[in-house]
């Protein structure tokens, strides 16, 4: 009797091996699959690499959607390849279909694909362009953006359209992190040294979305060091002190190491701005200019003015002091009330779930 009690065991244990969702039947089938998939891939490589070489060689660098729907059939007769926005779309004879984009990265055919595959960014030399529109579901309502960056360096980041809001510097700053009683000069210097992060604490409250998603990991204003946003703002010792002002002026000796110097940084997001035809605005229900988050300091006739760089609606670049010093030492403080364009980086989660990326129907993002 216990010879029996041990065989039923044993073979209880046998067939929960064979069987169940950790099977080895099961994985016996899982690898079997995915072995396939990975042949399946390795295939559709195959073809576009050795289409290419033939392209090279006729001195082409173009290959159309019957091109590669002919070189796809010498693997799989009864394959078929379409092209669809940034991708082709592979169907293979026993149904699996899969979605090969001009990096090279193969993924399974889906519907909602990942944003960060969809939403390119093509640069070549000076020439850049960025096609796609995109809603961001803010809970403050529906932002209409374009792809800013989708690289390995930036991420995948994407600026509001138009100005969603106006944010106030200068001796009425009504931040409570800025020094100084409302409409004194210490509340406009002091609102000129922390500018950069005030707006871009202004940005981070669009984050949240209307469904309580995390679709962005970050947002910043746009004209922000894209790597370190509040750049100089967060800077402490010897770095800071590197970036403060210094003058040979004689009526600014007093001002030297106290204030931020003009930023290095601001060509990086309004050049790319430019290049893809997105620092002109359509829409001024929040003003004609917006903040370009980055210190400026210019000097005319006889006066030196401190303030934050701005774009007026038509794209060019225009200056407004938050505060101001004469040759003869006057001061003169003032408010700077400007436009704001968030840009969200997007998690790398995020997927395409609708819309068709056009201006009037831009597409609609979600997990």
């Amino acid at each position: 009797m216990i010879t029996i009690i041990v065989l039923l065991i044993l073979a209880g244990i046998s067939i929960s091996m064979l069987s169940g969702n950790n099977s080895i039947l099961k994985k016996a089938g899982e690898t079997k699959e995915s072995t396939e998939v990975g042949q399946e891939k390795e295939n559709i490589t195959l073809a576009y690499n050795s289409l290419m070489i033939d392209k090279k060689a006729e001195n082409s660098s173009t290959i159309s959607e019957a091109d590669f729907d002919k070189a796809i059939k010498n693997y799989d007769s009864g394959a078929s390849a379409t092209s669809e926005r940034e991708k082709y779309v592979v169907t293979l004879s026993n149904g699996h279909k899969y979605s090969l984009y001009s990096s090279g990265k193969i993924t399974e055919y889906s519907t909602t694909p990942y944003a960060v595959d969809e939403l390119t960014v093509k640069v070549s030399g000076d020439s850049v362009e960025s096609p796609y529109y995109v809603n961001y579901p803010s809970a403050k309502g529906t932002i209409k953006c374009r792809v800013l960056y989708n690289d390995s360096t930036y991420g995948l980041q994407i600026v509001s359209v138009n100005p969603i809001t106006k944010v106030l510097l200068g001796k009425d700053d009504p931040n409570k992190n800025v020094l100084g009683e409302i409409g004194t000069l210490e509340r406009a210097q002091n609102s000129y040294n922390r500018a950069i992060t005030t707006l871009n604490e202004k940005a981070e409250e669009y984050i949240e979305t209307n469904d309580g998603s995390l679709l962005a990991t970050d947002a910043r204003c746009v004209g922000s060091n894209p790597l370190n946003k509040n750049y100089p703002d967060n800077l402490t010792g010897e770095k800071r002190i590197a970036e403060m002002y210094i003058s040979d002026q004689e009526y600014l000796q007093s001002y030297n190491g106290k204030f931020f110097k003009q930023s290095s940084l601001v060509q990086t997001d309004a050049v790319r701005l430019y290049k893809i035809g997105a620092r002109v605005l359509s829409d001024t229900s929040f003003g004609s200019y917006y903040f370009l988050a980055s210190h400026y300091i210019y000097t005319l006739q006889g006066t030196t003015y401190f303030g934050i760089q701005h774009i007026y609606k038509d794209g060019i670049f225009e200056h407004w002091g938050i505060w101001s010093v004469k040759s003869d030492g006057t001061e003169k403080f003032n408010n700077d009330n400007r436009g704001l364009r968030p840009v969200f980086i997007l998690s790398p989660n995020v997927k395409i779930i609708g819309g068709e990326g056009t201006e009037e129907v831009p597409f609609e993002i979600g997990l």
